[in-house]
């Protein structure tokens, strides 16, 4: 059967156009259906719209005269299920089709249009055939001309229909030699993540790109689209790193996590951190692995470029706060930082500020961060935005984390209850901004301590604290009272000694003041009282002040006193003064 392209349809409808109004010049058929169109209405223009105006005056007059027996409610509710349901159900069809069948979906409808065309005027024809009437000349143009137009597009569809069979044959061909060259892997058997799948990723990608002027090839069995291939390889090779099955496997068991994290967790394992630093984060906020992992990546750049930190830096402070990774860099980091840097705060101790509280980066700037460091410049004297605050800051970033109120509570019992005048105070603070973060009522325990039973006065006991704020920080029970008896009972000391020398209190008992003490005993060196400068220097400065030691020897004594129990029986049982915190490491109160 002849099956005519577009051309011969446009033939055929510019004869049909032709057949219509005589002339074969105008190619357009639709010039015809307007002729024919503008002769009927000016012919029966007016008998036809007064019988349509004499109908609808008769069905109102019926519709008012017609009493209902029920009222009838339509719920448009109730008929929207049913449209979503069938326009899903469209979509879902559209979409399963074959692009071949899509091609030709077109040229069917025009050929269904036309028939439903054709099949309306063939009964009118035949009911007015029926009545006695003969239909004009021009319908029968006018049907003649539909009928071939519904030849050709019937004959385009076929055209249609055969083109798309013959370019799903050739896909089938390019399929089954596909295959026949490299038998595809399945899902089963090859991980896509192990070092084999990788491996067949890349040949895929490449095939793509090698046909990309041709056709595509088809998507491998068991694997993702070449798209898909493409992102997946990508975060094979540059997040994953040497992340292998094995290792995320048993880190998936360790910190029980899905196996969809992997992309997140090669990312966090290639910048250092491991499994305790990953279970922190999945208990504690394990939004951050459902991050995308561009995202990731960019605001760990950020965190890198603007901030400072170090990839050491980021696997301390990442597992500790996590949230760091949600916030957005431009909306909510970079405010914090531009506040800091207008306090005071060096760009260089940025990385410091933020490893040491991450937590800054939390606080909005104007409405917490502002009045907090507005507080500490009035009341600590430090003249507004400007080094003083900065450095504070810098030492102790955790200050902007407490409340007003808090701060306020804490300078007044120094203020009051300790002794300490407004100089004296905002000195204490910059040395030690510790003091802010301390309960009251420890540093009161700490106080009782140094005026009973130490027997200082208020002033003395405000100068001890002044020259050692830490102080504040120890136990009383572990740390100053076995030092108080210590002092008193071996060394010749009193309250005056602790006045000269209050860092005596900070000395580790059985670490520095009992073993120089036994080691000056064994060489006929003690002197009651014993000097302050004796326990306060390095162990080299003691050792070459005595004659005829050396560093060896007394490594080697201090290492036997703690061996042998000695230190046990000194302290009167107790376990050698508890671990007393050195004066760098106090513990907080």
């Amino acid at each position: 059967m002849l099956q005519p392209g577009r051309r011969q349809l446009r033939v055929m409808l510019a004869r049909a156009a032709a057949a219509t109004n005589g002339s074969g010049a105008n190619h357009n058929p639709l010039t015809g259906l307007s002729a024919w169109w503008r002769q009927v209405t000016n012919t029966r223009g007016k008998s036809a719209s007064d019988g349509v105006r004499g109908l609808a005056t008769r069905l109102q007059a019926r519709a008012k005269s017609i009493k209902w027996s029920m009222p009838v409610d339509v719920k448009v509710d109730v008929l929207r299920p049913l449209a979503s349901a069938v326009q899903d159900t469209t979509t879902a069809v559209w979409v399963r089709l074959p692009p071949p069948a899509q091609q030709a979906a077109p040229y069917l409808g025009v050929a269904l249009g036309t028939t439903i065309i054709w099949k309306a005027l063939h009964r009118r024809d035949t009911y007015m055939q029926d009545a006695g009437h003969d239909r004009s000349k021009a319908e029968a143009r006018l049907a003649s001309a539909v009928a071939q137009a519904t030849t050709a597009a019937a004959a385009a569809a076929t055209a249609a229909a055969s083109a798309a069979g013959d370019v799903e044959h050739l896909r089938q061909q390019e399929r089954q030699a596909a295959q026949q060259r490299e038998p595809a892997p399945t899902p089963a058997s090859v991980s896509p993540w192990s070092k084999k799948g990788r491996n067949r990723l890349k040949q895929v990608v490449q095939q793509v790109q090698q046909s990309s002027s041709g056709p595509q090839l088809p998507p491998v069995p068991g694997l993702l689209g070449p798209d898909e291939v493409r992102r997946q390889l990508d975060l094979a090779e540059a997040e994953i790193g040497d992340l292998d099955e094995d290792t995320f496997m048993q880190l998936v068991g360790a910190c029980g996590m899905p196996e969809t994290w992997r992309p997140q967790v090669g990312l966090l394992y290639g910048l250092g951190i491991r499994a305790a630093g990953l279970r922190r984060i999945v208990q504690g906020r394990p939004a951050t692995f459902k991050l995308r992992v561009a995202t990731l990546k960019r605001k760990l750049a950020f965190l890198r470029d603007e901030v400072g930190l170090s990839d050491e830096d980021l696997c301390a402070v990442i597992p500790r706060f996590p949230r760091l990774l949600e916030y957005d860099p431009e909306a909510t980091l970079r405010p914090r930082l531009a506040f800091l840097l207008a306090s005071g705060v060096r760009r260089a101790d940025l990385a410091r500020v933020v490893r040491r509280s991450p937590m800054l980066l939390e606080l909005s700037a104007g409405g917490t961060l502002a009045p907090r460091a507005a507080f500490l410049s009035r009341e600590l004297g430090l003249g507004g935005d400007g080094p003083a605050l900065g450095a504070l800051i810098t030492r102790h970033p955790q200050l902007l984390t407490c409340v007003e109120a808090g701060m306020a509570a804490r300078l007044a019992f120094l203020r009051d209850d300790v002794g300490l005048g407004e100089g004296a105070l905002a000195r204490t603070v910059r040395a030690h901004p510790q003091l802010l973060h301390y309960r009251v009522d420890s540093m009161a325990a700490r106080i009782a301590f140094l005026r009973r039973t130490v027997g200082l006065d208020r002033a003395q006991a405000a100068g001890v604290v002044a020259r050692l704020p830490q102080l504040l920080s120890l136990s009383v029970a572990a740390n100053l009272e076995p030092k108080w008896r210590y002092l008193r009972a071996e060394l010749g000391g009193d309250a005056g000694s602790v006045v000269t020398h209050p860092g005596y209190l900070s000395l580790s008992l059985a670490g520095r003041i009992i073993p120089r003490h036994q080691f000056l005993l064994t060489r006929g060196r003690w002197v009651s009282p014993l000097p302050m400068n004796t326990l306060k220097c390095a162990d080299a400065q003691f050792v070459g002040g005595i004659p005829g030691a050396t560093m060896e020897e007394y490594v080697a004594f201090r290492a036997g006193l703690a061996a042998s129990g000695a230190l046990a029986a000194v302290l009167g049982g107790e376990a050698a003064g508890a671990h007393p915190t050195p004066a760098r490491q106090t513990q907080r109160a």
